[in-house]
């Protein structure tokens, strides 16, 4: 459980890596200036529960743990990795919630 702690403090990290550095008005990397606001919701929406599975997800797919962009990349085989063990650890109600707000991250932030 220790490890988790630090894995918690890089999530916004990896996350932050894919955000623009002037509001999306002025430099709008997303497409859409609603994209930015949807991929800080989505970020929020993840679980400390889905941690480890995305960590654990990542190695299958060849991309290193928490690097959002290789792994939504390889979505289909990413999301096939993650889902049993969003279910094991987050449980299934929040599996879902953990599955849709990674879902937004991969079409907002990536």
């Amino acid at each position: 459980m220790k490890l988790l702690h630090p894995l918690l403090a890089l999530l916004p990290l990896a996350f932050a890596a894919f955000l623009p550095e002037t509001s999306p008005a002025v430099n709008n990397v997303f497409g859409d200036e609603n994209d930015f606001e949807v991929c800080l919701v989505a970020v929020k929406e993840m679980h400390a529960c889905s941690i480890p599975c995305m960590v654990s997800s990542a190695q299958p797919v060849d991309c290193w743990p928490l690097d959002m962009k290789c792994m939504c990349g390889k979505k289909e085989k990413f999301f096939k990795e993650a889902k049993k063990c969003f279910h094991e650890k987050c449980g299934l109600t929040k599996s879902i919630g953990v599955m849709a707000a990674t879902r937004k991250v991969c079409q907002a932030c990536v």
